[in-house]
């Protein structure tokens, strides 16, 4: 296997962001240098800077130096030691101009409980809004279309028993499961895959809601 010179990754504090920096030597195998000598990969640099989550700058440069002895492999990690550095020190010096690329990106809370695993299916209850029996979403959904009465039941056990207020509700309907829960200031329907494991979603459920 051939073998490329080792890539870095760091990160910069700036502005009140973490700057991401993660720098890569891809060789080009079918590059061929130094005719009359064995096939010598060229390459690319390839810096890539993210901050939230987004790429907000990337930088290629070409690499053409052989590096088919151990003196020229320790150029060609240099060269990429020095184009991370390099890149490092122009984020910190010029952060704010790398942020004006940062898109803000809002993540509703329907989306966040969607991925968690064992979850088929969300629907964002209004109580006081009529269910319209008819809906693709309401029609064939024994859970959705008896919400009210699951509901009316957690506020009975929530009012008569010592448990206080619930912060969720799980239970089943015609073999199907299903969790009640509250999620920025909404409540949602979690309909849960019939092999979900129930306590992984609630755990994975109190990481969305924290």
């Amino acid at each position: 296997m051939l073998k490329t010179p080792a890539g870095l990754t760091s990160s910069v504090k700036a502005e009140g962001k973490s700057f991401i920096l993660q720098t890569e030597f891809i060789a080009h195998p079918e590059s061929v240098q130094n005719a009359g000598r064995a096939a010598v990969p060229a390459g690319r640099i390839i810096t890539t800077i993210a901050v939230q989550g987004q790429v907000v700058h990337r930088i290629e440069k070409v690499y053409n130096d052989a590096f088919d002895s151990e003196e020229k492999f320790a150029l060609a990690e240099k060269a990429v030691k020095v184009q991370h550095i390099s890149l490092a020190r122009i984020v910190a010096a010029r952060a704010k101009e790398f942020l004006a690329s940062v898109t803000e990106i809002t993540v509703s809370a329907e989306d966040r409980l969607g991925l968690i695993q064992g979850v088929a299916r969300v629907t964002k209850v209004d109580f006081a809004e009529p269910l319209d029996s008819a809906e693709p979403s309401v029609k064939g959904n024994p859970i959705l279309s008896h919400i009210r009465t699951v509901r009316d039941l957690v506020i009975a056990i929530s009012q008569n028993t010592r448990l206080g207020k619930l912060q969720k509700a799980v239970g089943a309907l015609e073999d199907k499961k299903f969790l009640l829960t509250g999620c920025g200031g909404s409540t949602f329907l979690l309909d849960l895959r019939d092999d979900a494991n129930v306590s992984a979603v609630i755990k994975e459920l109190e990481k969305v809601k924290g």
